[in-house]
C-alpha cells in the first residue's frame, strides 16, 4: 500500500482567482491532484463573516471544484462528515489568535491532523497559512507579536514580510531574543510547500516576491538568509 502524501500549502497570498491576478489555486489543486476536488473553506479567522464566505463561493465558482465551508461559529452537527469528505482545506486570513482558541476549543485540531494524515490537502493565507506552525508572528492585536499556533510544522511563519514595514524588525529582534522559533518569513504572492515536515518549495507567483529563512546565531544576533523560491506564476484563472 503506497504511502500518504502529507502536504501542507501556506501562503502569504494569493489563493485567489480574479482574472488576470495571480494565482496559487492552479498550483494547491494540482498537488491534491484529483479533479473536481472537494475544497472546504474555514473562514473561523473572520469570524465566519458573510462576505468572506460569500467571496470564497464566488472564488470558486471560476474552476471545476466542489465547494462548502464550515462555519464554526454555528457548530454544524455534520462538521466531522465534512472534514472527512474535504480534498482540499483551505484557511482564510483575519485574527490568528482567535482562530487557534476556536479550533482547539471545538476539537479541530484533532480533526485537521487527522485529515493531513490521510492526505487532505492544507492550505491557507496569512493566518490561514501560519496558523500549521508551531509559533507564528501575527498582528492580531494590531502591532507584531508571537502567537502558539497548531504545531503540525517545526519553527515559526510571518506573511506580508514586504508589505507591513513593522513585521521585518519585530520578527529579527523576535527570533533573535528567542521569543519566535527560527522559521521563514514570505512576502505576499509567496508560499511553501511542505511534504510531511520537510519543505518541499518555496513558491512565488512574481519574480519579486521572496522567501526567507529567518534564524538565531550562536552569538543571540538574527541570520535572515533568502529561499529560492520556484516561480509557479503568474497565472490567469479565466472566468
Amino acid at each position: 500500500m503506497p504511502e500518504v502524501l502529507r502536504q501542507i500549502i501556506p501562503l502569504g497570498c494569493g489563493f485567489t482567482t480574479e482574472p488576470d491576478k495571480p494565482s496559487f489555486v492552479p498550483y494547491v489543486f494540482a498537488a491534491c491532484g484529483k479533479p473536481n476536488p472537494r475544497v472546504l473553506f474555514l473562514p473561523t479567522a473572520s469570524a465566519d463573516s458573510e462576505s468572506s464566505i460569500a467571496g470564497f463561493y464566488e472564488m470558486m465558482a471560476r474552476v471545476e471544484c466542489r465547494p462548502s465551508y464550515l462555519a464554526l461559529y454555528r457548530q454544524p452537527k455534520d462538521m466531522v462528515e465534512r472534514i472527512e469528505k474535504a480534498d482540499i482545506i483551505y484557511v482564510g486570513g483575519g485574527n490568528t489568535r482567535n482562530l487557534i482558541a476556536l479550533w482547539k476549543a471545538a476539537g479541530l485540531d484533532v480533526l485537521f491532523r487527522a485529515a493531513w494524515e490521510r492526505g487532505t490537502v492544507l492550505t491557507g493565507q496569512s493566518a490561514g497559512g501560519i496558523c500549521w506552525f508551531d509559533d507564528a508572528q501575527t498582528t492580531s492585536t494590531g502591532e507584531p507579536g508571537p502567537v502558539k499556533c497548531l504545531g503540525f510544522l517545526p519553527g515559526s511563519c510571518s506573511t506580508h514580510y514586504d508589505s507591513n514595514a513593522a513585521r521585518r524588525p519585530h520578527l529579527q529582534k523576535a527570533v533573535a531574543d528567542g521569543i519566535i522559533s527560527p522559521g521563514y518569513a514570505l512576502d505576499d504572492n509567496a508560499g511553501l510547500h511542505f511534504h510531511g515536515t520537510r519543505l518541499h518549495a518555496a513558491l512565488a507567483l512574481e519574480p519579486h516576491r521572496k522567501v526567507y529563512r529567518v534564524e538565531r546565531t550562536a552569538e543571540g544576533a538574527y541570520r535572515e538568509t533568502e529561499v529560492p523560491a520556484q516561480l509557479v506564476g503568474p497565472e490567469s484563472v479565466k472566468a
